[in-house]
Order: C-alpha cells, then sequence, then structure tokens
C-alpha cells in the first residue's frame, strides 16, 4: 500500500508538472495568437485606408472642379486615370471641360463680333449648343435687316438730297 501511495504520488506530481506545462504554453499560445490577431486588425485599418484614400482622394479633387466649374473657371484639368467608375467619372469631367472651353471659346469670338462661328450642338438635347446656334442665327437676321434698313436710309437720303438741290436750283433760278 505504501508503494502504491509513493507511485501515486509521484504519478501525481508529474501530473502537477505537465498541467503546469500545458497552462504555461496555453498562455504563450494565446498571447501570440492575440498579437498575431492584433498585427492583422492593425493590418487591415492600414489597408483600410489606403483603399478609402485611393477612392476618396480622386474624388475630392472632382468635386473641387465641379466647384470651379459651377463658378464659370474652364481652365480645370482632371489627371486621375483608371479603369474603374471612378476614372470613368473623371473621363466625363475631362469631356465636359473640353465642351465647355469651346463654347467659351465660341462665344468670345461672337462677342468680339465674329457672327461667322459655327455651333454645331453636341446632341439634340444640348441646351446651351442650341442656344447658341438661334442666338448666332438672331443675330445675323438682325444684322441683316439693319443693313437693309440702312441701305432705304442710304437711298432715302440720296433721294432727299436730290430734292433739295433741285429745289434750290428752282429757288435760284426764280
Amino acid at each position: 500500500r505504501q508503494r502504491q501511495m509513493c507511485i501515486r504520488d509521484r504519478y501525481e506530481d508529474e501530473v502537477f508538472a505537465l498541467t503546469d506545462q500545458l497552462r504555461a504554453q496555453e498562455q504563450q499560445v494565446m498571447l501570440i495568437m492575440g498579437g498575431v490577431g492584433l498585427g492583422l486588425a492593425l493590418l487591415a485599418v492600414m489597408i483600410m485606408q489606403w483603399v478609402a484614400a485611393a477612392v476618396a482622394g480622386p474624388i475630392t479633387r472632382m468635386a473641387g472642379v465641379a466647384r470651379d466649374l459651377a463658378r464659370g473657371v474652364v481652365t480645370q484639368t482632371v489627371t486621375h486615370h483608371s479603369g474603374d467608375e471612378v476614372g470613368q467619372l473623371a473621363d466625363s469631367f475631362r469631356s465636359t471641360i473640353a465642351y465647355l472651353k469651346a463654347m467659351a471659346a465660341q462665344a468670345a469670338a461672337i462677342a468680339a463680333g465674329d457672327l461667322t462661328q459655327t455651333v454645331t450642338p453636341a446632341s439634340e438635347e444640348d441646351t446651351l449648343g442650341q442656344a447658341f446656334v438661334q442666338m448666332t442665327g438672331s443675330l445675323n437676321a438682325v444684322i441683316s435687316q439693319i443693313s437693309e434698313q440702312a441701305l432705304a436710309l442710304s437711298g432715302a437720303s440720296h433721294q432727299m438730297a436730290a430734292s433739295a438741290e433741285e429745289l434750290s436750283l428752282i429757288h435760284i433760278s426764280e
């Protein structure tokens, strides 16, 4: 019996030692897993910030371009190029800027008196382009009317001068 107790005590001590060893290893594994988890979480946050900046940066810059376009500043440039939706938005902004620059150049030429400008609307729904076509047509019609009236006035003026000369000759001969 004593021998059984001795064997039991010895095994009991070994079990307790192994249990303590397992608990220590378990704590080490938990610390390692916690560190790895924290590292992965930090990596995920960094990746999310990078993705957010990659999307938000170009959109923020294009919002600034849109604000300036709304104020009439057509000397804008959009430099972002990509194959995604943000790139498509950038392409649309570049097209809009090119259209507005062309319309501003035509408006400046018309304002300077060049009514030979041929405005071609971008589409049937192009309200600004259609208005330019109507405006140049109306201005040309007004100028034609003024020219016709000036010619008629010039003719009437010549007739009045001739009549005045005849009257003056009649008056002198009397």
